[in-house]
């Protein structure tokens, strides 16, 4: 399930961004960015648990998780500043 997010979400990420952009549509290239980064929270989840499943790296997880919370953080900030 999780690895059908990540294709759907990107793709759908990707339709919002293009659709919003010939629009001229800010709020939809807005919630285009949060679906990537729902789109990017899956793939991290995947990586990890793989990771971890398959070599034993109990620290992959967390440390996609910290990656995405920085990412969520520089997009929010620019989200405030409108850019």
């Amino acid at each position: 399930m999780t690895a059908g997010a990540v294709i759907v979400m990107t793709l759908l990420g990707v339709a919002k961004r293009r659709t919003g952009s010939k629009l001229g549509n800010s709020m939809l290239q807005t919630e285009a960015k949060v679906t990537l980064v729902d789109a990017a929270l899956a793939a991290a989840l995947l990586v990890g648990l793989g990771l971890n499943a398959v070599l034993g790296r109990w620290w992959a997880d967390p440390l996609a998780a910290l990656a995405l919370a920085a990412l969520a953080v520089k997009e929010g900030l620019e989200a405030l500043r409108g850019e």
